[in-house]
């Protein structure tokens, strides 16, 4: 398995840190012979039961971080690396193409360089997010990430019907770099075409539900950003205002709970919502929803 890592590693160009400590925490784990039978265990039934639910091991984890004196948030990013070998075999066994393996597997690095600029830790402080990429039910395909779900509302988008519980393509934005409407593009044609089963000829079908879609915006990022441009893709059909402020840490990392006046000013990003929060301003996320067919954003 370390061969594995190395290899898994160098592929995703990982810090050379962070290999160092999760090659030094599988070896703890490998010396503790309870907390490895525990992990073994687990990942052999991931291996072997089709129907097992990836988050009802994660309180076997913490007990195996407990034994072994090593983060929860570092053995769940062990957990998903030693099924990544498993999972490859899954999507190659439901012809997914090895590119879309890759790319969903890439998410690791994603969400770990995450949890390492907020907790100091390179692992993975959100398993329960990282399912769907083991159980296939969630996808990368370039630059975003899909899956399907229902929608939630009915609405009436350029004279097209979407009814409440319409299969919808879901889309999610990783950290991963700069959002281009050019890459969005080229991801929609990839997500279209893998979900066409869902939607015949008809339009497809693309939702999503992100702080990136805050209507606000408008009103005060610069007018070359590229979340302005992404917003403009959708028509944004709800707004939620969030007075807890949740989604701060995706701008501010662990800065986030800083008196206002003392939040980061690294980024334009940073330096437009530092102002607009200085001005006592909400927060929050909204909805939006597209239809997209022949390679276009219809309506």
């Amino acid at each position: 398995m370390i061969d594995y890592f190395i290899d898994f590693f160098e592929k995703y160009d990982y810090p050379k840190q962070a290999i160092k400590d999760l090659l030094s925490s599988y070896q703890t784990l490998l010396s503790n012979q309870d907390a490895y039978s525990i992990f073994e265990a687990i990942v052999k039934q991931y291996e072997l039961d089709d129907r097992f639910i990836i988050k009802n091991c994660y309180p076997q984890l913490e007990e195996v971080a407990s034994k072994t004196n090593l983060s929860p948030y570092t053995i769940y990013l062990l957990f998903f690396l030693s099924l990544s070998k498993i999972t490859k075999e899954k999507y190659i066994a439901k012809n997914y193409s090895i590119e879309i393996f890759y790319e969903s597997m890439a998410d690791l690095k994603y969400k770990m360089l995450e949890c390492y600029k907020i907790n100091n830790i390179y692992g993975n402080r959100v398993p329960w997010w990282e399912d769907g990429f083991f159980d296939l039910t969630r996808v990368a395909l370039g630059r975003l990430q899909y899956e399907i779900v229902e929608q939630d509302t009915t609405l009436v988008i350029g004279g097209h019907l979407i009814s409440k519980g319409d299969s919808v393509i879901n889309m999610h934005i990783p950290s991963s770099g700069p959002l281009t409407v050019q890459d969005c593009m080229d991801s929609f044609c990839k997500a279209a075409e893998f979900y066409k089963e869902y939607f015949k000829e008809r339009p497809t079908v693309f939702v999503c539900h992100s702080w990136l879609l805050f209507p606000h915006h408008l009103e005060f990022l610069p007018k070359d950003s590229n979340i302005l441009n992404f917003m403009k893709l959708f028509t944004i059909y709800n707004t939620e205002f969030d007075e807890k402020k949740s989604d701060l840490w995706r701008i501010f990392y662990n800065e986030e709970n800083k008196p206002i006046s003392e939040l980061p000013r690294t980024t334009s990003l940073q330096r437009a919502y530092a102002d607009w929060l200085l001005n006592s301003k909400p927060v929050g996320c909204g909805k939006g929803i597209f239809l997209f067919q022949d390679g276009k954003i219809i309506s």
